[in-house]
């Protein structure tokens, strides 16, 4: 099973800085070429002061997305009320998380798309990047796959597949992230093409595209529901939230891995692994 949302924006919008001091947004240090900086209840950062443009630089993370989704607010429209409003989409990141099943996508197997001209698009002809990681000091494997000119990557975007899995300390290959991020005018396009019906994934395969056979269901099968959830995760939240995360990562996740672990040793991967990972509230209850 899968997903696909949007889970960063940044964006050049026409704003007024006295709205927001009014609306109750708390005064946060400002980033360099911009003077001020606020951040509303949801964690969506505004920043004002530029010399060259009186439009406020807005910043959504994919904290502020997450929250946005949970109280109703879908990704397209968040993408509307920036064009409607004459603003400019600067960089968007659209994100493919794929959870551990019979045919789990990892980033090595992204690496061999690429390596047996799987793959196509503009960003395809500069080949893959990766870095390797070790597992215990015999199997090296792609950690992390990068498609598309890196060094061009501030002005052009780039394409990213990684164990998302391993970078929340959980375990390797439990769930991968795959990210196509685009910048400038691609990124302002393909905000417009979403608003206007199309899915998120086929805009991802409009600049890569996936001829094997194994990439398919990304683009073909419906996506899981992005915005479950009973609680907002903010910014301001984080010196907490960094306690909490801590403490799940040296008490829970090394009991997560030993049994993962022990299920598939003794051939009971998937399934049960699976109904462990609903039960704990770490996967959706509801997917099947």
């Amino acid at each position: 099973m899968h997903e696909v949302f949007i889970d960063y924006l940044v964006a050049s919008v026409p704003e007024s800085e006295k709205d927001i001091i009014i609306s109750g947004a708390e005064s946060i240090h400002p980033i360099p070429f911009f003077k001020r900086g606020y951040r509303d209840e949801l964690g969506k950062r505004y920043y004002f002061g530029h010399t060259k443009t009186d439009n406020a630089h807005i910043v959504m993370s994919g904290a502020y997305m997450h929250n946005s989704r949970i109280v109703g607010w879908r990704d397209t429209d968040t993408l509307r009320d920036i064009i409607e409003r004459e603003g400019k989409v600067k960089r968007m990141d659209i994100a493919i998380t794929d959870y551990v099943e019979s045919d789990f996508i990892t980033p090595e197997c992204i690496l061999h798309e690429v390596e047996s001209g799987r793959v196509h698009g503009a960003m395809a002809k500069y080949g893959a990047k990766f870095i390797s990681s070790v597992d215990d000091g015999k199997v090296s494997k792609a950690e992390t796959v990068y498609i598309g000119d890196i060094s061009k990557r501030g002005r052009k975007g780039v394409f990213r597949a990684y164990d998302k899995g391993l970078e929340l300390g959980i375990m390797r290959d439990i769930i991968t992230r795959l990210e196509l991020e685009e910048r400038g005018e691609n990124a302002h396009n393909s905000a417009k093409r979403a608003i206007e019906g199309a899915p998120l994934s086929s805009i991802v395969e409009s600049r890569l595209r996936f001829t094997g056979e194994r990439m398919q269901r990304f683009f073909v099968e419906d996506s899981i529901d992005t915005s479950r959830g009973d609680s907002l995760v903010t910014e301001n939240e984080s010196e907490r939230m960094q306690k909490r995360y801590d403490w799940l990562m040296t008490q829970v996740a090394p009991a997560v891995r030993e049994f993962v672990a022990h299920e598939v040793k003794n051939g009971n991967g998937d399934k049960r692994v699976m109904a462990y990972l609903r039960k704990c509230g770490i996967i959706d209850p509801t997917a099947s």
